[in-house]
């Protein structure tokens, strides 16, 4: 096939053999088949494909409209509650995804209260064999020290002072909970302990039942709560 970008163009008064006429069908081929080469053969038209799809070509050399992977993250829910008791945000983990990430903020809460999150299958919470641990410090230079073993109460999330009105916010990547194994986790969460007093604390979880969740019921231990939830999935 011709590597040529080049080609002769016949005018008004050229005869059939100046340019050369085979010549000319000749270079119009070679330009269709590198075409064809450069972006495979395929029968779906630009107007059988959604927006958003790009052109793809297989190793085989046939082309076809698709969606392209995005990469990173990709929201699935952003809830917010209203003074409650707990909170979950329905379905959210299936067979899509592997591993999620789980913002929450906590902006009020009518009592002093820990927040805990428990896995959940349905409308059915789980409330057994928690472990969790979280270490951290204060800028006061306290250090910040949280565990718990085999719990029934769920993950540790963080603590809220109901008289400070400033923002509790916690990140949790979660690990595999729509499979059927121990789902672990990692968390990062600051919270307020009193008056510009932050607490910063990481830590780690793994819950020891081998099951499949598909949601998260977020639990104040007294009071109600106001705040919002984003999940994100990773994508694969």
């Amino acid at each position: 096939v011709s590597q040529s970008r080049y080609f002769t163009n016949p005018v008004s008064g050229n005869t059939l053999d100046s340019p050369s006429h085979s010549l000319q069908h000749s270079d119009a081929n070679d330009a269709i088949e590198a075409i064809e080469t450069k972006l495979g053969i395929g029968n779906s038209p630009a107007g059988s494909a959604t927006a958003g799809q790009v052109l793809t070509i297989s190793a085989a050399g046939t082309s076809g409209w698709s969606t392209p992977n995005p990469g990173g993250l990709s929201l699935i829910s952003s809830t917010s509650f209203t003074s409650v008791g707990s909170h979950t945000p329905g379905v959210v983990f299936s067979s899509t995804y592997i591993n999620y990430k789980i913002l929450i903020e906590i902006t009020s809460c009518t009592s002093d209260a820990t927040l805990y999150m428990k896995m959940r299958s349905d409308s059915t919470d789980n409330s057994s064999t928690y472990n969790w641990s979280m270490n951290g410090l204060s800028n006061a230079n306290a250090t910040v020290n949280q565990s718990g073993s085999v719990q029934t109460t769920g993950f540790f999330v963080m603590t809220v002072d109901s008289a400070l009105s400033d923002y509790y916010s916690a990140r949790i990547d979660l690990f595999k909970p729509f499979e059927a194994v121990r789902t672990t986790g990692l968390i990062q969460s600051q919270m307020l302990s009193t008056a510009s007093v932050v607490q910063s604390a990481n830590g780690g979880y793994v819950h020891e039942q081998a099951a499949s969740y598909n949601s998260i019921n977020l639990i104040a231990s007294a009071g109600n709560m106001t705040g919002r939830l984003w999940i994100y999935g990773y994508n694969k």
